[in-house]
């Protein structure tokens, strides 16, 4: 962490709010994307960011199945995800282009709240 990311670390309170967007397919288990992730956020509107970054061009990814096949699914659900930890847990902040991100192991999370946000329109 920088200097700069260190003093925002020291300040953040010892329970700490933090969120993760996450796009995925309609047949998705939004829970599996979401804790199949280390980087949340403290912004909300950057975590809606992230959830709606490929889901509103409803962009192609590949996905491997349980049986190790690979598919092609669209993504087309915007997922916000916010709960709430320890400071402890928080391995690291960083504020590298605005995304005030958190990195944490998501082992220490106990509870989700799961939002699905509307999928705004492609920009023209």
């Amino acid at each position: 962490m920088s200097p700069e990311d260190r003093a925002v670390y020291d300040q953040l309170p010892e329970v700490v709010k933090v969120w993760r967007g996450v796009s995925c397919a309609d047949d998705d288990d939004p829970e599996a994307f979401i804790l199949n992730g280390l980087s949340w956020t403290l912004s909300r509107e950057k975590a809606e960011w992230f959830a709606r970054r490929w889901s509103r061009f409803g962009i192609l990814q590949d996905r491997e199945t349980p049986t190790g096949e690979i598919r092609n699914v669209r993504v087309t659900r915007a997922i916000l995800a916010a709960t709430e930890v320890h400071k402890s847990v928080v391995l690291a902040y960083f504020n590298g282009r605005d995304e005030a991100e958190c990195v944490l192991d998501p082992v220490f999370i106990e509870e989700i709240e799961i939002i699905e946000i509307p999928v705004e329109a492609p920009e023209a």
